[in-house]
């Protein structure tokens, strides 16, 4: 990204080229490599700053005092008083998802069932946005998808999720007998709240009917059709945010941006 800053003369580009340069080429070379990494937090902040020096001084280096909104409020949607720049640690988590959703949809890849770039963050995205419905059990995670009415069993149970000596199978090979139960390492420090929370979900489990000639299927919450897409995961991300009005007054009042 340095780079390519070097043929440009960017005090001589006007405020307007200079965010138009920045969503469209700055901020296009990181895209590619987020997709299949998940990047350290300092990689992320570094390319921020030269995002953020050009943008507000034509250069590769600025200092606060140049920059007329903090970097949040710039990277928020032209709807919510920003300037739509992407904010990159978002949109990085937004592109990931597509891995997961490959896992349920395009089962032929090759890499289906080896690691994934996503963290846990990423996860707990995914399944708050997308619904599943149970059918053979034969894709849904047991312990970590949202397949009990919307909840996942590690959330219901996580005392009886740590004392589980296999957390990585599907819902049909742990439903099979009972089988999710005889993996239950039976500690000798166990409550009344152990107890309470074998009992729970037990009973909840049981209670989902599966359909063993039906394929488990997925839906994403935030689009019309069910897909995912990764536009539409990003602006997940920014349910319930409001419009700044002390952005809209900068913005206002320097106004060449806009």
């Amino acid at each position: 990204m340095g780079a390519r800053l070097v043929p440009w003369d960017g005090q001589n580009i006007t405020a307007i080229g200079r965010g138009a340069l920045v969503k469209s080429v700055l901020t296009s070379q990181v895209l590619y490599h987020i997709i299949a990494l998940n990047p350290p937090a300092s990689t992320l902040l570094s390319i921020n700053k030269i995002e953020r020096a050009f943008l507000w001084a034509g250069t590769d280096k600025t200092t606060g005092a140049k920059c007329k909104v903090n970097w949040n409020s710039v990277c928020r949607p032209t709807d919510l008083g920003g300037l739509g720049i992407l904010d990159l640690a978002k949109f990085a988590s937004a592109l990931r998802l597509r891995w997961l959703w490959f896992e349920w949809m395009e089962l032929s890849k090759m890499w289906v069932g080896m690691a994934n770039p996503c963290d846990e963050l990423d996860r707990d995205l995914f399944f708050s946005s997308s619904r599943i419905i149970i059918g053979n059990g034969a894709r849904a995670p047991f312990w970590d998808s949202p397949w009990v009415n919307g909840e996942k069993p590690s959330d219901i149970a996580p005392l009886i999720f740590e004392a589980s000596k296999k957390k990585r199978w599907k819902v049909r090979d742990a439903m099979h007998e009972g089988n999710w139960l005889t993996k239950i390492k039976l500690l000798d420090n166990w409550t009344m709240e152990h107890i309470r929370q074998i009992v729970t979900l037990w009973a909840r489990v049981r209670a989902i009917l599966m359909v063993a000639d039906m394929e488990d299927n997925i839906i994403w919450k935030h689009t019309t059709d069910g897909t995912y897409p990764a536009t539409s995961a990003y602006h997940a991300q920014l349910l319930g945010s409001v419009r700044s009005p002390m952005g809209a007054a900068v913005w206002k009042a320097w106004p060449p941006l806009r």
